[in-house]
């Protein structure tokens, strides 16, 4: 299932309207039908959000696993980049949620230590993605954010989750389709 149609099944099985999942979101309704229909990614913090709010893994919405539940929460995380399912979905506000829900510096980390364990050059993963060195440095030092296509990349070229790439589970095992 491709991320668009998850993204509407999940919001149709709550019953929500695009408005409400928006406000959720912190974006207008014309962004989210976008994410919806696919014309443009979901940024990840949108994305952590509704893992949180629907109860899901990360790799489930955007269609990489057929398994809805999340992977187990990553424990030590600190209150800053705890998961947002740590969160009540009744509670979550859209101005709180974003910061909470995920740390750039956290993935920054994360994708830093999957390439020095591999043995890999920034240059090897940056050819990977199709970016420029210094773009993937970008990356790795929390100065720039990743995107959900970047982060599927990444979770292919270090065989692990989404959800591990955005520091939401300690787990590195990821479940296949």
């Amino acid at each position: 299932m491709k991320t668009e149609n998850t993204l509407k099944a999940m919001r149709m099985d709550k019953t929500n309207t695009q408005q409400e999942i928006a406000e959720l979101l912190g974006c207008s309704r014309i962004s989210y039908i976008s994410y919806e229909n696919g014309s443009r990614s979901i940024p990840l913090k949108g994305l952590v959000i509704l893992t949180a709010y629907y109860n899901v893994s990360a790799d489930f919405l955007l269609g990489r696993t057929p398994y809805k539940l999340p992977y187990p929460a990553c424990s030590e995380a600190a209150p800053e980049t705890a998961p947002a399912a740590a969160m009540s979905a009744e509670t979550m506000s859209a101005e709180a949620s974003p910061a909470k829900a995920m740390s750039v510096k956290t993935t920054a980390r994360i994708i830093k230590s999957l390439r020095k364990s591999s043995r890999a050059t920034q240059k090897q993963v940056a050819d990977f993605l199709g970016c420029t060195q210094s773009g993937y440095c970008c990356y790795e030092s929390g100065k720039r954010e990743i995107s959900a296509e970047t982060a599927v990349k990444l979770s292919v070229y270090y065989n692990v989750s989404v959800d591990y790439i955005l520091g939401l589970t300690r787990s590195t095992e990821k479940r296949k389709i």
